[in-house]
């Protein structure tokens, strides 16, 4: 929905343990959902996020690309990465064999881009002593402005991370040329063994993408991200590791960046907190610790809005759980914010009646909501929910009741001058608009004369006019 404007909050962020029975989540490692690889197929980069410049640190710029095809002896020197095969490795090298050498014209990839994409193996650490004692240069980019470092963390490749830092001196915090750190990369994916290497050592865990990159909107990596770094390109954002793990929904990513003291209480680009990214993920265990960190941080987490003006409440109603409504309304009834609105007038109570959620509409109910309160178009939660998620799903007959049973005006007109049933026959919902006529409800009569609405007449309900 929107993008950051508040302030974060002042007090140390808490630490969080996730309750039993879950799992540790310092030791689950998230496996890709693909096989990885052989170590014969070609390798995707990581994902592609277009280039903004740094201003704390200096990117990693790409080298001038290499002219010509690969020699037979460079083939060789490639396919011996790829294959893991120290000895041919270490024949190259002690040849003379430049531990630098380009060996992809396309994507300027160097023998260490190549070694980082190669799954673990029991020569893994003797590659990367090999080409690094070698002189394998860590920093060096490839054509998409990633450094080895960066490639590690988006396949995943601890053991690569590792090396780089300690053998190659890899800065772990250092940016790739579109702003990006390992942390992030790591995070975004759910890459929890390199995040907790990188954290080891000692990556920071606030680090943001530089400030020029602030225009810069969320990627979100596609299902199978974990086996393809390089991901779906969507528009990149300056995101911290924490909030780039919990806007993708990656919960172990998250407690371990909580442990290692993230701050929960600083809003993203979006203008949310960690509060917001558990209440639309459905993570009631964490909004639970969050709001009893303390009852004034929890008060002032509850009312903060996002830059679209939505509370935690608002995407908890998205969602429809009603464990989390049930927390947020516990502190959320203290300053009457069950009724507050988004910028563009939707309360919670609309947004669950447009998502078709009827238990949480009845929660939403029982703590106050406001059945008259209209949003933009003077909608009320009744035209929302007849208008649906998709003008072609028909509303929960449930949901309706509640709203119905609660007070709603079924005779109330939008801008457009249309009541629900209106609505409903427009959006052809013949159903809806019969239930709705039922329960009361009657058809304005520009609708009654409309040629195209013929097909509603002679339906056999009470109140329903036989003909225009």
């Amino acid at each position: 929905m929107a993008s950051i404007r508040d302030d974060g909050f002042d007090e140390p962020p808490p630490v969080y343990r996730p309750p039993s029975p879950a799992p540790t989540y310092r030791t689950v490692d998230i496996q890709p959902s693909h096989p990885p690889p052989t170590a014969r197929q070609p390798q995707p980069q990581p994902q592609r996020i277009p280039s903004a410049p740094s201003t704390r640190n200096t990117p990693v710029q790409p080298q001038s690309k290499h002219k010509g095809s690969l020699s037979p002896t460079a083939q060789l020197f490639r396919q011996a990465i790829e294959e893991s095969d120290v000895k041919q490795l270490h024949s190259h090298l002690n040849r003379g064999i430049d531990a630098n050498l380009i060996l992809d014209d396309e994507t300027l990839s160097r023998p260490l881009h190549l070694a980082v994409a190669v799954p673990d193996s029991s020569v893994t650490g003797e590659i990367f002593r090999l080409l690094l004692t070698h002189g394998a240069d860590a920093t060096l980019a490839n054509a998409k402005g990633y450094a080895p470092i960066h490639l590690a963390a988006g396949y995943n490749n601890a053991l690569a991370v590792e090396h780089l830092v300690k053998l190659g001196r890899a800065d772990p915090d250092s940016l790739s040329q579109s702003g990006l750190t390992a942390l992030q990369i790591a995070a975004e994916f759910g890459h929890l063994a390199v995040l907790n290497t990188l954290i080891k050592l000692g990556a920071k865990i606030e680090n943001h993408a530089p400030p020029a990159s602030r225009d810069l909107a969320h990627t979100t990596p596609p299902k199978d991200a974990g086996s393809n770094p390089e991901g779906k390109k969507k528009k990149p954002t300056k995101t911290s590791p924490l909030y780039r793990a919990a806007a993708n929904a990656h919960l172990n990513i998250v407690t371990a960046l909580l442990n290692a003291r993230a701050n929960p209480w600083s809003p993203d680009e979006h203008g949310r907190t960690l509060l917001h990214h558990a209440s639309r993920n459905a993570w009631p265990d964490l909004v639970r610790f969050l709001l009893t960190a303390s009852s004034d941080v929890a008060l002032r987490n509850v009312a903060r809005v996002d830059n679209v003006g939505a509370t935690a409440l608002h995407g908890a109603a998205k969602g429809g759980d009603v464990e989390i409504l049930s927390l947020l309304l516990g502190f959320a009834d203290l300053r009457g914010m069950v009724n507050k609105a988004m910028r563009k007038g939707f309360t919670a109570l609309h947004i669950a009646s447009h998502f078709g959620h009827a238990p949480a509409v009845r929660l939403l109910l029982e703590h106050g909501a406001d059945v008259a309160l209209r949003r933009d178009h003077r909608m009320t939660p009744l035209h929302v929910a007849v208008q649906g998620e998709t003008d072609k799903s028909d509303p929960d007959r449930d949901l309706l009741v509640a709203l119905i049973d609660a007070g709603v005006d079924l005779h109330a007109l939008d801008d457009g001058g249309r009541t629900a049933v209106d609505l409903a026959l427009v959006l052809g919902k013949a159903g809806v608009a019969v239930f709705l006529v039922e329960r009361g409800a009657t058809v304005s009569e520009d609708l009654r004369s409309d040629a195209r609405l013929k097909r509603y007449w002679g339906l056999g309900v009470r109140g329903w006019p036989s003909r225009p």
